[in-house]
């Protein structure tokens, strides 16, 4: 690790974060879902496209990492160095230590069937699904905006709006909401079990 990398303990990792320096956390999107650190982005760790995937959301400066291997840390770290950005800190003892430190870990809201359909009229539906899959019938009133076409919409999209993404089954809607979580609309939830909960609960469909 480069000596401007250093290990911090939850305490002088938040101090940094409260400098505006932007936290990546590398855990597999799903582990992120159930508690990640406040304010943390969603960027997975993979060697192919990793600093791509970080290039899309902000121009080489300082950061910061979190993740719970520190194998994947010093790997991310080198690509990322690569690409032209400052690894600043990384979190030591990941996730796990700072919620052991007494910080609450922030969750990616999931709402059921059943929650849903008493707070359609509340909120914007996004079905993140492909057009061949909407054949099979949509929620009501639900905004058609295909997963790959999320990066072009985003903008449109009223952060000050409460959104609930869904699909066929709630994975491609957990990225989108994660995807979203770190472009800045923190009032996205995700549909658990997506549309075959849906309609497996007896819930209308639009075709």
């Amino acid at each position: 690790m480069s000596e401007n990398a250093r290990s911090l303990d939850p305490k002088a990792f938040e101090d940094v974060v409260r400098e505006g320096v932007p936290a990546l956390d590398l855990r597999p999107l799903a582990l992120f879902a159930r508690g990640h650190v406040q304010g943390a982005a969603s960027v997975p760790y993979g060697r192919a496209g990793f600093p791509d995937q970080v290039l899309d959301m902000m121009s080489p400066g300082r950061v910061l990492l979190v993740d719970d291997i520190p194998a994947v840390t010093k790997m991310a770290r080198a690509d990322l160095e690569e690409a032209g950005f400052k690894v600043v800190g990384v979190l030591s003892g990941g996730s796990r230590a700072w919620e052991a430190s007494g910080r609450t870990l922030e969750v990616l809201d999931q709402v059921t069937a059943d929650e849903l359909w008493d707070l359609v009229k509340d909120v914007k539906v996004i079905d993140v699904r492909e057009p061949y899959e909407l054949a099979q019938g949509v929620i009501p009133g639900a905004i058609r905006i295909p997963l790959n076409m999320l990066p072009e919409a985003v903008h449109d999209l009223d952060p000050a709006e409460t959104h609930v993404l869904v699909c066929a089954t709630g994975f491609r809607s957990l990225v989108a909401q994660a995807y979203l979580h770190r472009r800045g609309l923190r009032k996205v939830r995700n549909l658990v079990g997506g549309m075959a909960l849906w309609e497996g609960c007896g819930y209308p469909v639009e075709r």
